[in-house]
């Protein structure tokens, strides 16, 4: 079943296009990487999932329920949120904050709830500081615990690596993990940190200017990004012909200073048929696709852009 569906969801600020015909999919049992640009229409495609902003047009469908797009009360209620920043009281301590919500759900045993809680995002229960002394990392964790409060069945986190040091981000990323492995919960997340995400995204959705470019698998990302061999021949189209001959499962793509990428072949293999064929060699080496620059290539490549506007 898929918990998120949409279907031309479109979103519109006055002259802004901010998310244009978006067709997206986020299958129960997902960590769906949601990657793009600031400016791209992340934080405004999950305000709609999330029942936090109308779309323009299209629908977002939740749980496999078509009635009305699927985005009901019902639907709502079983999704928790932390998007653009935690919605927190200030002047009250942790865990105050989270028994004052597990109250307002009706919660029973809303001390216990909240002890858990704090406990699985790596917050202290018995810390009696108010929240307005907590650090950006600090309030991140509360933030996730706040939207863990009557446990929902699909999360959705904007950054929620934002403001964390190496040992907080490690603690989230485990504990995003568990969430997913132990209690199913289907996660969306949108990083900028493409090698956290990576760590923990079993599929990835990636955006550019509001349009959805791609989608894949987390095995077929590192199929794209898997080892290749560079090799450079003293006469390039006479041993093109003989390697396309010796490696015929491999491919070839020549690169603009005349160096051939094989994908396909292990090095021994490349540098076997060479030796056999009597090509000569002035060049070999393996080399990996760096995944970042992947990502920037389907997102449209880098640009100036700073933080702000529409997201």
């Amino acid at each position: 079943m898929n918990v998120i569906e949409t279907h031309g969801l479109t979103k519109r600020y006055r002259s802004k296009l901010a998310v244009d015909n978006l067709d997206m999919t986020v299958a129960a049992g997902d960590i769906y990487g949601f990657v793009g640009k600031n400016g791209s229409g992340k934080s405004t495609t999950m305000k709609m999932v999330a029942g936090l902003a109308r779309p323009t047009a299209g629908e977002v469908v939740l749980f496999g329920d078509p009635e009305r797009g699927g985005a009901t009360p019902q639907g709502f209620s079983r999704i928790g949120a932390l998007i653009e920043s935690p919605g927190v009281l200030a002047s009250l301590t942790a865990r105050d904050n989270l028994v004052a919500k597990a109250l307002a759900l009706g919660m029973t045993h809303a001390g216990d709830v909240a002890d858990d809680l704090l406990s699985l995002v790596g917050l202290d229960p018995v810390d009696h500081r108010r929240v307005k002394a907590y650090s950006l990392g600090m309030k991140q964790r509360l933030g996730l615990a706040l939207a863990l409060v009557g446990g929902p069945d699909l999360l959705l986190l904007d950054e929620p690596f934002n403001g964390l040091d190496p040992e907080a981000t490690r603690a989230m990323r485990l504990a995003l993990v568990r969430l997913n492995h132990e209690h199913g919960v289907t996660i969306m997340i949108s990083s900028h940190v493409l090698d956290q995400l990576d760590r923990v995204a079993t599929r990835f959705g990636v955006i550019s200017d509001g349009r959805l470019t791609a989608e894949f698998t987390d095995e077929e990302l590192h199929e794209r990004c898997g080892s290749s061999v560079r090799v450079r021949l003293a006469a390039p189209e006479r041993g093109l012909a003989l390697l396309e001959q010796a490696l015929p499962r491999a491919t070839f793509r020549a690169e603009p200073d005349g160096a051939l990428v094989v994908t396909g072949a292990a090095l021994d293999e490349v540098s076997s048929a060479c030796f056999s064929a009597g090509i000569e060699v002035r060049e070999l080496a393996q080399q990996e696709r760096d995944i970042e620059e992947y990502f920037v290539e389907l997102m449209g490549g880098m640009d100036d852009e700073k933080d702000g506007g529409v997201r």
